[in-house]
């Protein structure tokens, strides 16, 4: 008796239902963005102002007037102290040194599993980060240093090492540089 007594009120409402769309089968929605709460709007403009943001505003590298990742201005140090200092450095981080004819200060190390994901292929070989530092004096006294970072698979076959340059980890590599330049202006 319970269930006969709840069918007609069941009826009813889909009657009503049907009612309604019978009398305007193709109504539109004249406010399409009434359905949009405002503050799910506003919270997605400012995720994407907050994705975006990072990438806008300009980084050390540029403001010292450099093209690459990361740089810094090292004063009253000699090449040969800089050059130990990154030598120091990188290998306090796990950076292999490996001096090419055109630049002397090229480190190395086996990248990480994401980083092997994302530049390797499933048959040459692990993925090497490898940094490229360069040194240029800019004023008497001063030398800008600055590098770029490369994913590197087979990195020890000349002929057939793959080398992509990469945008990644630029506060890692900033930071490096902070500390060859304060290993290299410290007073020994």
């Amino acid at each position: 008796m319970l269930i006969a007594s709840k069918a007609p009120v069941f009826q009813s409402r889909c009657s009503r239902m049907s009612s309604n769309a019978a009398s305007n089968p193709m109504m539109r929605n004249k406010k399409p963005f009434n359905l949009i709460h405002a503050g799910l709007v506003s919270s997605f403009i400012m995720l994407v102002c907050a994705l975006c943001g990072g990438g806008c505003a300009s980084s050390q590298a540029q403001k010292l007037g450099s093209h690459r990742i990361a740089a810094v201005i090292i004063k009253d140090s000699s090449p040969g102290t800089i050059i130990a200092s990154a030598k120091d450095v990188f290998d306090a981080h796990g950076f292999d040194w490996v001096p090419e004819e055109d630049n002397e200060m090229v480190f190395q190390k086996p990248a990480s599993g994401m980083h092997s994901m994302a530049y390797g292929d499933w048959f040459s070989g692990p993925v090497w980060a490898r940094a490229r530092l360069y040194m240029n004096e800019v004023r008497s006294g001063e030398a800008l240093l600055d590098c770029d970072v490369y994913m590197v698979q087979e990195p020890d076959d000349p002929l057939f090492q793959k080398e992509r340059l990469v945008h990644a980890s630029k506060k890692e590599f900033q930071k490096l540089l902070d500390e060859v330049k304060a290993h290299a202006q410290s007073p020994r």
